[in-house]
């Protein structure tokens, strides 16, 4: 008897958790494997409620997506350093959590950890992204500590789909 050849991996959860925030905000989301570091980046932002007006970086291990003046002007990208323009996630998440750190002056940092992963069957045909889970209120950024709007995902799923929308090819 002929064995059915394994379908392959098409999606993830992702678990983003933002650390050292009392009490504990998070949210959970599907993406497609093929999601680059800048759309996470992005979708980071939609998530948490954050306005992309900070930088950002990525951590994988001893990897960053943090570049140097010199890079930037010579159009250059360190070898070792994560390409978010090109750079798929699910590669290296499969090594270990992510960092992410969001405006460096208030430094809220986040942890990301894969979950499940997922086949076409299995997806029952969700569009992707989707946030499937959350806790806790959206912190405000600029020094504010204390909560911004509550976590809504529903909310979080609207502005998902205009995002698919615009990133739609």
């Amino acid at each position: 008897m002929q064995s059915k050849p394994a379908e392959p991996i098409v999606a993830m959860k992702l678990k983003i958790r933002l650390i050292q925030v009392k009490p504990s905000v998070s949210r959970t989301i599907l993406v497609p494997t093929t999601l680059r570091y800048r759309q996470l980046h992005e979708l980071i932002q939609i998530a948490f409620g954050w306005e992309n007006a900070h930088l950002h970086e990525f951590q994988l291990q001893q990897i960053s997506s943090t570049r140097s003046l010199m890079d930037v002007l010579l159009n250059a990208q360190p070898e070792g350093e994560i390409d978010e323009e090109n750079d798929m996630v699910y590669p290296e998440i499969l090594n270990g959590s992510l960092t992410y750190t969001y405006d460096f002056g208030e430094d809220w940092k986040h942890k990301i950890e894969l979950g499940k992963v997922y086949t076409s069957a299995e997806l029952m045909r969700h569009d992707l992204p989707l946030c499937i889970r959350g806790r806790g209120n959206n912190m405000l950024e600029d020094g504010f500590e204390e909560p911004g709007a509550p976590y809504s995902r529903d909310n979080i799923n609207r502005q998902f789909y205009y995002w698919r929308m615009r990133n739609a090819k």
